[in-house]
């Protein structure tokens, strides 16, 4: 057996997860790095203080993603983020400071309440009739892509169980699945309004090669946009 495929069979789950005895739910090793995340939470809410994080749009689990006048936030410190955070605890930016958010195959990785929670806080930092753009793998184009397949021909049928096992669960590191009827259901719990399901590479609020920078799962993804009401609309 290749190496490759010997650290992937063998020792790639090894690595990825930890079970807990309490929940005994998955722990990824990034969460090993929460704490010293947590940690740096103060320097980031001074420098959220004295507004050097004013008026950005912020690229929430941004991964490799780099945009010019973005703000990146990242728990992973090897991305080398500008904001070192754990988005699953209390953001280190004001109320009302942010312009703009995106976020792109972040949410899948949550867990319910987990999931709620950072759609709070993305309405609590965003300033009134700031945009939301939200990227999750899409429920809807899995089903169509495996219901596609040939019933009669095995390998095919097995090949596309495959990918939507994948889909569904990535070696244990999706936890959600969403289509559009789910996430609006969600964001309007949290309080967003005027969801739309913009075609790539086209957006309401940012220019293409942006939303090529940060969408890089065009084939296999929803796409919704939304906004924080202003207060005027929210009588």
């Amino acid at each position: 057996m290749p190496l490759r495929d010997r650290y992937e069979r063998r020792w790639q789950p090894l690595v990825r997860r930890f079970l807990t005895a309490r929940k005994r739910r998955q722990i990824y090793v990034f969460d090993l790095i929460a704490l010293p995340a947590l940690a740096a939470w103060p320097y980031f809410r001074a420098r959220a203080a004295i507004g050097s994080f004013n008026s950005a749009k912020l690229n929430l689990g941004a991964g490799p993603s780099r945009l010019p006048g973005w703000i990146h936030a990242d728990l992973n410190p090897l991305r080398w983020p500008d904001v070192w955070m754990d988005a699953r605890r209390r953001w280190p930016f004001k109320s009302g400071s942010i312009m703009g958010l995106a976020t792109s195959h972040f949410l899948e990785h949550l867990f319910d309440d987990e999931v709620r929670f950072v759609l709070k806080e993305a309405y609590r930092v965003l300033k009134p009739g700031a945009f939301l753009r939200v990227s999750v793998p899409d429920l809807d184009k899995a089903i169509t892509q495996y219901l596609s397949q040939d019933p009669t021909c095995d390998g095919d049928l097995d090949r596309a169980a495959e990918r939507f096992h994948e889909f569904c669960h990535w070696q244990g590191g999706h936890h959600q699945v969403f289509n559009f009827s789910r996430l609006q259901r969600l964001l309007l719990h949290a309080g967003f309004s005027g969801m739309e399901q913009p075609p790539l590479p086209h957006s309401a609020f940012l220019s293409e090669n942006e939303v090529r920078e940060i969408d890089r799962h065009p084939d296999e993804s929803l796409f919704v946009e939304c906004v924080k009401p202003a207060p005027q609309a929210r009588q």
